[in-house]
């Protein structure tokens, strides 16, 4: 074992012979951060009054000394070390965690057996209706039946009520039957589950550190640990599946989500969990500026390429080196756009340390949105369908890469989305619109010799754009095109629209032309374009 030291303090006198206590602990609260996590263990536990060595034995490795933080109530510390063992720690089945884990499995497995009581009892109650059916069936064939119409008229009937009756408690008890065997389903799970957590928490730690505190105790007493370390192999990212509903009154649901996954070597077994989008890990300075140095020389003189023209003397000129321009590296700061967000969950939640992922609820937001279509023709055969929605809550719609995309119960897709602000409008895609139908095609063109470098100096084209609409709605509809342009003086470009364009440089990209049109349902509209491009002789176009 290697001993690290953190603080060296005079030990009291007869420090050596002092009592050693053993506590074991277990997370209490973590908070994830982007790139570090927060783990608290909070433990209370008893010590008699004198000088003493505490020891935690079940620290995980992956824990750095220096980011521990540790208070103790009832106690004070005078000195501390920490211990890489290389020696398995065996968590004592008397200790409070397994205890837990322990009353957790009893009550998954009392939830189970209670409801497969109610299974044998509804099957009970089946199997008593059946025999009341054999035996009201058997009544009915009794060759001792009483005479008289009116006596048998009434036998008849009660027999008809009393099947009638023990049929439908037959049905009852079936319909009672499905639905506690998917709570059985569901039990079952939970019970896999806490036998997992329990054998988690039963199975040695390896590679454990051990922290050793001398303290001392002024009154025999409950001493109360609070023991906080950093961490850095848990993260979490938000997800979202987003509904919209259409038709006359549109709405868009928001499921927001919080994917976690934690490698940190312990399990989480009902701690208090939050999350933030505040990194404690980023630079505490602020980043300094930098100065570019430039330089000028002699311009490259202009080799051939040919072998034959570079002999031993050549390559050795400083001519064939290419000048260098030297920047100082400049440092990265972090986008930290408004203030910071902290989901704190009410619920204990519990996830062991691998491979697999929780999912928990942020909770669920509705807006009101605007639709319309965009459409952009030289690419796409359909419109896309844009949703404009204001976020009229009161807290952020986080940066995600993973937002699933629903149209009327029907999945269309996943998008990426950055952060929505409260009270910030935003854009999103969600998916095309079958019907909407938009196709681009070229009437006539004139490229001299049509190569790849024109040589003539003129070139044309006439286009044409449909719009159809074979859905059962009238879209307003963006369609985008292009048209060539220039920044030289002596390279003429000539373009008409028919009809004119709505945008010219739409979102200040030259060239982008911007139609803002209705489509009625069953309609079909066209645009025209056509564009003259002519420059002096000798020239080439590319």
């Amino acid at each position: 074992m290697r001993m690290i030291t953190i603080a060296a303090l005079s030990l009291m006198p007869g420090f050596a012979m002092a009592d050693t206590i053993t506590v074991y602990s277990q997370p209490n609260e973590v908070r994830i951060f982007p790139g570090a996590t927060q783990v608290t263990r909070v433990v209370t536990f008893e010590m008699p009054a004198g000088q003493h060595t505490i020891l935690f034995p079940d620290l995980p490795e992956e824990v750095v000394p220096s980011f521990v933080d540790i208070h103790l109530e009832g106690a004070q510390i005078t000195g501390r070390s920490f211990i890489e063992s290389s020696e398995s720690v065996v968590l004592p089945n008397t200790s409070e965690r397994y205890l837990a884990a322990k009353a957790d499995v009893d009550a998954a497995h009392a939830r189970y057996d209670a409801v497969q009581d109610q299974v044998k009892t509804a099957e009970a109650q089946i199997t008593a209706a059946n025999g009341q059916i054999d035996f009201l069936n058997g009544l009915s064939k009794n060759e001792g039946l009483p005479d008289g119409a009116d006596t048998l008229r009434d036998l008849s009937r009660m027999v008809f009520e009393e099947t009638a009756k023990a049929q439908s408690a037959i049905i009852q008890a079936q319909a009672k039957i499905r639905g506690l065997k998917d709570d059985l389903e569901q039990l079952g799970l939970e019970v896999d589950n806490a036998a997992v957590v329990l054998d988690a928490v039963a199975t040695p730690r390896e590679d454990a550190i051990q922290m050793s505190l001398s303290a001392n105790v002024p009154t025999a007493g409950s001493v109360t640990a609070n023991i906080t370390y950093i961490m850095g192999t848990a993260r979490w990212h938000p997800n979202y599946r987003m509904d919209l509903i259409t038709g006359d009154s549109p709405s868009l649901s928001v499921d927001r989500f919080a994917t976690i996954q934690q490698r940190t070597g312990e399990n989480w077994n009902n701690v208090t969990l939050s999350l933030s989008t505040l990194s404690p890990t980023v630079d505490a300075s602020p980043s300094r500026p930098f100065a570019q140095r430039l330089r000028i020389e002699a311009p490259v003189q202009k080799l051939s390429v040919s072998a034959r023209s570079l002999d031993a003397d050549a390559l050795k000129d400083d001519i064939l080196e290419a000048p260098v321009i030297i920047e100082e590296a400049q440092g990265s700061t972090p986008s930290m756009a408004g203030p910071g967000t902290l989901y704190e969950f009410p619920q204990k939640v519990s996830l062991l340390s691998g491979f697999t992922q929780a999912q928990l609820a942020l909770g669920t937001l509705t807006f009101t949105p605007e639709l319309s279509a965009e459409a952009t023709p030289r690419v796409d055969s359909t419109a896309f369908r844009k949703v404009l929605f204001t976020n009229d809550s009161t807290e952020r719609l986080l940066q995600s890469q993973y937002a699933v995309l629903y149209v009327d119960g029907r999945l269309m897709g996943d998008t990426e989305i950055e952060t929505i602000e409260p009270t910030q409008e935003a854009n999103l895609f969600f998916g095309p619109i079958d019907g909407l139908l938009v196709s681009r095609t070229v009437l006539d063109r004139n490229e001299g010799d049509r190569g790849f470098v024109t040589r003539s100096n003129e070139n044309s084209e006439d286009i044409r754009i449909d719009i159809e609409n074979l859905t059962e709605r009238a879209w307003d509809v963006a369609v985008f095109d292009g048209v060539p342009y220039g920044e030289q003086e002596d390279l003429v470009i000539d373009w008409t629209a028919s009809p004119k364009p709505d945008q010219i440089n739409d979102d200040d990209r030259r060239g982008i032309l911007r139609w803002d049109l209705n489509a009625a349902a069953g309609s079909k509209q066209s645009i025209s374009i056509k564009t003259k491009i002519t420059w002096p002789e000798g020239l080439e176009l590319r």
